[in-house]
This record gives C-alpha cells, sequence and structure tokens, in this order.
C-alpha cells in the first residue's frame, strides 16, 4: 500500500494483478464541495480494480476528468449516488453528453439507497439529455451488493438530509468513503477501525463548529479527529473541501501522521 497521493495514473481494468498486489485503485476526480474551489471539481471518486470501475458521487465536472485519463463512460459499470444534494449528481448530464459523443450503448447502472429509488429517479429523468431518459437504469440497493469483484455496502451517514456512506472491498482491501456526513458517526466507527483507506469529507474551517452541526458536515479537526478510529497504518484522505477549508488545510505546517489532503487527479492503491 502506497503512502502518498500520486500524479500519474496507472491503468488496471484489463490487467491481471496477484493477490496484495493493486487491488483497489482509487482516482480522485471530484475533490471540492459545493461551488467548488478553484482546481476542484465537485464530488466524484472513480474505484477500479482490474474488472471494475465504479464511480462514488457524480458532481460537476466529472466528465471532464475521466476524458482526461481517456475513461468514458462505456468504460463504468456503475454509478452509487450517496444523497440527492445537487454537488454529487450534477455530473451525470456531462456523462450523458459525453456518452453520446462515444456512442456508448448503454449508460452505467445509476445505484442508491432503496429508500430514495422513486426520488432519485424523478430527480435523475430531470438531468438527462432526452435521448438517455428511457435507456438509464436506475436501482437501488439496501445494504449489500456485488458490482463485479467489488464487495459494496451502505451505511447510515448524518447528514441534513438522507445520505449513505460507502464501504468497498474487493480481495482483503476495504476503503470507506463518508460522503457528506458529521464526524464518525457511530454507525462508520467499525468500519474506521478495519479500513485501509477513509476518505472522509472535511467541508467547513474549524472556527466553523455550529455551522458544521447545523449543516450535518465535518470541519477540518473534527474530521482528523476520526483517524484515533483508525489503524495505525491506514490512511485518512480528506475532501469535498471549501475554500475556506482548505486554506486552513494548507496553512498546517505538517499534517497529522498519515492524513492526506486529497485533490484532484491524484491518484491512491491499496
Amino acid at each position: 500500500m502506497s503512502r502518498e497521493l500520486r500524479s500519474t495514473y496507472i491503468k488496471l481494468k484489463g490487467l491481471s494483478y496477484r493477490k496484495g498486489v493493486l487491488v483497489l485503485h482509487i482516482v480522485f476526480l471530484g475533490t471540492g464541495a459545493a461551488g467548488a474551489p478553484p482546481g476542484r471539481a465537485e464530488s466524484c471518486l472513480l474505484v477500479e480494480t482490474a474488472r471494475t470501475r465504479i464511480l462514488l458521487d457524480c458532481g460537476s465536472g466529472c466528465s471532464t476528468r475521466l476524458e482526461a485519463l481517456s475513461i468514458t463512460p462505456c468504460d463504468i459499470d456503475a454509478i452509487i449516488v450517496t444523497h440527492l444534494h445537487v454537488d454529487h449528481y450534477a455530473g451525470i448530464f456531462g456523462l450523458a453528453v459525453r456518452a453520446s459523443a462515444h456512442a456508448c450503448p448503454r449508460f452505467p447502472l445509476l445505484m442508491v439507497h432503496h429508500s430514495i429509488l422513486e426520488e432519485s429517479k424523478l430527480e435523475f429523468q430531470r438531468l438527462l439529455p432526452r435521448s438517455w431518459r428511457d435507456r438509464v437504469k436506475v436501482t437501488g440497493i439496501d445494504g449489500a451488493y456485488v458490482i463485479g469483484d467489488v464487495a459494496v455496502k451502505l451505511v447510515p451517514a448524518e447528514h441534513s438530509i438522507p445520505c449513505w456512506s460507502i464501504i468497498l472491498e474487493s480481495d482483503g482491501a476495504l476503503m470507506l468513503y463518508t460522503s457528506d456526513t458529521r464526524p464518525c458517526p457511530s454507525s462508520l466507527q467499525s468500519y474506521l477501525s478495519r479500513a485501509d483507506l477513509v476518505v472522509h469529507e472535511a467541508t467547513l474551517p474549524s472556527n466553523l463548529p455550529r455551522a458544521a452541526i447545523e449543516t450535518g458536515h465535518s470541519t477540518v479537526t473534527e474530521a482528523i479527529s476520526c483517524r484515533k478510529f483508525m489503524r495505525e497504518d491506514a490512511i485518512l484522505a480528506l475532501t469535498h473541501l471549501t475554500l475556506e477549508s482548505e486554506r486552513e488545510l494548507r496553512a498546517w505546517r505538517v499534517l497529522p501522521r498519515h492524513v492526506l489532503i486529497a485533490s484532484d487527479n491524484t491518484f491512491y492503491s491499496l
């Protein structure tokens, strides 16, 4: 397992790897919150193995980031949308436009928690270009699901609207993507202790704790505090940054050990 975010992309799909070597490859496509700071797209992560590609959320700018890596919508197996705040799914429109440009025979399977399935269908129908509206499949999942060679589990987060964190596991490697949440909620603590990589939101600067509570987000110091639940050798990557939280993090001369600031177009392998 590497100890840093890299800026050189390694294509995994279609390649064969022995057990324990590059099992999960995480590409930070969008690391900004709503109204993302310059240089950051809105929430979007690509998780891939040698057989499977999954997007976790699909905020504005996601399709552009994928195109820069020569990955098209045709190459994506599924998109898991964690909740219905637009900065986590607005990029579906751009992805559909690119799917048409590449003459994709299908659109990636859209997946949400089953409790918001009908509402999600309506939202996505409004967003999709007309040519795709009858061709895109949206499915609801409850708890565990398998996509290719990746086991997926949705666990409730603590946000201002229903929202789910995502646990992904493949061949013994485990990562946790919190999506939008208050810091390290009890529902996630057992996974925090097992994860090799935790991608945790850090939306607000540490001087706005009340705003974080009111909006269901985490401050920088709150997000970093989740490190205490994690294994010594595990990595905590901070994402969903605003201009203010980014400035605070950049002002740190030294971040705590194994805490990283996620940036767009960086990559991490387990």
